[in-house]
């Protein structure tokens, strides 16, 4: 199946389970080629999935397996953001322009094997993620091959909760004086 110029995404899968989405073109969408949301246990194999602004995008789903796909020309191959032992491998992820693999908030034991990452701004991007597995990947000709968000330092934590305080004081003061 071919999908193209779609609006949000050219396919979605929203609290679904136990799909599988083989042998698809899914190019020049808005948004999204894949939107994969609160689902588990999906398969997407030997998919083509060209110039979207995301290729594939994962959220809070845990236990897809993305396999043999051919992800390419998208501004994010594949975008990863509170998601769970999920199964990335035997991909090619080339010519994305900001990341070939971005892991945003990934929770535990996703695991990356065997995918062939090439010529993308940076081939993996690393944040806020813990405990995945990564091995026998290719990367090449990337601007950056690995590239692992800066942590946030204690101050700015800090500084950060202490504006949030000062935020909620101040609007707390200004409801009690209207209420009065």
């Amino acid at each position: 199946m071919s999908v193209n110029s779609s609006g949000l995404a050219g396919i979605t899968l929203q609290e679904s389970n136990y799909n599988e989405l083989r042998a698809n073109h899914v190019y020049s969408n808005w948004l999204n080629g894949f939107m994969i949301i609160k689902s588990s246990k999906n398969m997407l194999i030997n998919n083509n999935v060209e110039k979207n602004k995301f290729g594939i995008f994962l959220q809070d789903s845990t236990n897809n397996t993305l396999e043999d796909n051919n992800i390419s020309e998208n501004s994010e191959g594949i975008c990863l953001q509170n998601a769970s032992g999920n199964k990335i491998y035997t991909n090619e992820i080339n010519s994305n322009e900001r990341y070939g693999i971005d892991t945003c908030k990934c929770k535990d034991n996703n695991e990356y094997n065997m995918n062939q990452i090439k010529n993308n701004g940076i081939g993996f991007y690393i944040d806020n993620s813990n405990d995945n597995i990564t091995g026998d990947n290719l990367l090449e000709g990337n601007e950056i091959d690995i590239e692992k968000a800066p942590a946030i330092k204690p101050l700015q934590k800090l500084l950060i909760i202490g504006v949030a305080f000062i935020l909620f004081i101040a609007v707390s003061l200004i409801f009690l004086k209207n209420k009065n």
